[in-house]
């Protein structure tokens, strides 16, 4: 389990509008705000989609073990490898270093 500093509450995915009628030279005009209410997915929630349901969880199965096999050397580059001559005039600035 991969632990952090950071904590999700939940996501954002709209807000509440505010529909408010002003009256402006004896006529009414109906005006629609931001009411500064979030509508929120509480994380509890997204957790038991993403974990809870088979049409999610199985492809996300494959993409971590497709993951896994890469990262362990059971895949092949899909570039050549820079030869030392190749690799010495690259500049330094453009080499990834895993820091």
């Amino acid at each position: 389990m991969l632990l952090s500093e950071y904590w999700v509450l939940g996501i954002n995915w709209g807000h509440l509008p505010a529909r408010l009628r002003m009256r402006e030279n004896a006529q009414d005009t109906r005006v629609l705000l931001d009411s500064s209410m979030s509508c929120v997915v509480p994380a509890w929630k997204v957790t038991e989609l993403l974990n809870g349901v088979q049409d999610v969880v199985k492809p996300r199965q494959r993409a971590e073990a497709q993951l896994a096999q890469q990262l362990t050397g059971g895949a092949k580059p899909d570039v050549e490898e820079r030869s030392d001559a190749a690799r010495a005039e690259v500049p330094k600035a453009d080499i990834n270093d895993d820091r």
